[in-house]
């Protein structure tokens, strides 16, 4: 995963941030970037350890005070985290807990902007499974609906192929006021690029 090795240098730079701090305690730079690595990297390794909740805390910090932190890595662990701890509320059949995580997930993916396209789907895709497994088919349409968008495939209608059939027969179904439907025709899409 992402975590542990590419995150390991932080212990060393929490060490020499340490030691500069000895030499000048007030410095407000050197304490905010101690900080920072010291969140980021418990951050990391409650993530490893499968603390959903602990990795978020963490995370959430570093995310706040600088978003591209470790070049985007302390972000991707956010969403990651936020993405497992939802698939976890799915598990407990805690639909609106899920929703909220995967939420959380989406932001962070907007946030990211182009280079986030895979992370968009997912957590639009996971929003949207949430959505229809607490019932809540129009929402979990609009969700699979931006799943697609965002990933460049709402366009592929006309080609022919098994996607833009699915993608088609959706959007019918959809007009039709046929929401269940349309949440097959959707599933069968997300198949057929799988």
């Amino acid at each position: 995963a992402l975590a542990g090795e590419t995150l390991e240098p932080l212990g060393e730079a929490v060490e020499l941030f340490e030691k500069a701090l000895a030499l000048r305690p007030l410095d407000s730079h050197l304490l905010v970037e101690r900080s920072l690595a010291k969140a980021c990297l418990e951050g990391s390794q409650l993530y490893e350890q499968g603390d959903w909740a602990g990795a978020i805390a963490k995370l959430q910090k570093v995310y706040e005070i600088k978003p591209e932190y470790v070049a985007g890595r302390a972000a991707q662990l956010l969403y990651e985290a936020h993405m497992a701890r939802g698939n976890e509320q799915v598990e407990k059949e805690a639909y609106p807990l899920a929703q909220q995580e995967y939420s959380q997930a989406l932001e962070i993916a907007r946030q990211r902007g182009d280079e986030a396209v895979l992370m968009l789907f997912e957590a639009q895709h996971n929003l949207a499974e949430a959505y229809a497994k607490g019932r809540e088919t129009k929402l979990a349409i609009q969700h699979y609906q931006e799943a697609f968008a965002a990933a460049g495939l709402g366009s592929a209608s006309g080609s022919g192929s098994p996607l833009a059939t699915y993608l088609e027969g959706a959007e019918a179904a959809v007009q039709e006021g046929n929401y269940a439907l349309a949440l097959k025709q959707y599933r069968q899409a997300l198949a057929s690029i799988a």
